[in-house]
């Protein structure tokens, strides 16, 4: 009986040692360049390290056209790391909005896909005037 137990004990043991650490995960969708929301975030993250969250999912929809982002916006960024690093968080960033694919659209709208129409007018396009409600009624 207690040669099971001792075996019970030490396969739990080697099961849990085996499973490693808990992740606990914590999601922000954020607006990085307002400053306010930078401090409201480092104060979300300092609570949710104390309460023993390991990860931190951040979205922002500016992470789909970081290349139009000015220096105010990359420096709000590395304070949100630093705060990370010093609170052991790790940054998971959020960065293919399914969707809402405006974000990943921004850099070229052309990517656009759409259901082919059998009905349409020939000559309707993006740039023509706007059709006629008869012409409407047709597509």
């Amino acid at each position: 009986m207690l040669l099971t137990r001792v075996s019970l004990g030490l396969a739990l043991f080697a099961t849990a040692e085996q499973a490693g650490a808990i992740q606990r995960w914590v999601f922000c969708n954020q607006n990085l360049w307002v400053d306010q929301n930078i401090t409201n975030l480092i104060a979300l993250m300092q609570r949710a390290s104390t309460a023993g969250y390991t990860h931190m999912l951040l979205g922002d929809s500016k992470f789909s056209r970081l290349g139009t982002m000015d220096a105010h916006y990359f420096q709000n960024v590395n304070k949100v790391k630093q705060a990370a690093t010093q609170l052991h968080l790790e940054i998971v960033p959020a960065v293919f909005p399914i969707g809402y694919s405006n974000d990943l659209l921004f850099n070229d709208p052309n990517l656009i896909e759409g259901m082919p129409s059998a009905t349409a007018s020939p000559g309707f396009s993006p740039t023509s005037p706007s059709p006629s409600p008869t012409e409407i009624s047709r597509i």
